[in-house]
């Protein structure tokens, strides 16, 4: 099983959308509101190299946006 973690903000649309995504598959993951997690909020940005969400981390592969 992969190891998957979602890196988001609840008011974000496209976070949303790759929430759905995730849950319409069966694929089990955790999500980290970065707004309430300021270490969480530092590995998302050296991940996507900004402030950006989502940001998507598969086993140590990191997809943004």
């Amino acid at each position: 099983m992969h190891h998957v973690t979602l890196y988001a903000t609840p008011d974000c649309e496209l976070c949303a959308e790759v929430r759905e995504f995730l849950r319409s598959r069966g694929v089990q993951f955790a999500e980290i509101d970065i707004r309430q997690d300021a270490l969480a909020f530092h590995q998302m940005v050296v991940y996507a190299g900004g402030p950006l969400v989502p940001v998507v981390d598969v086993d140590g592969d990191v997809m943004v946006g």
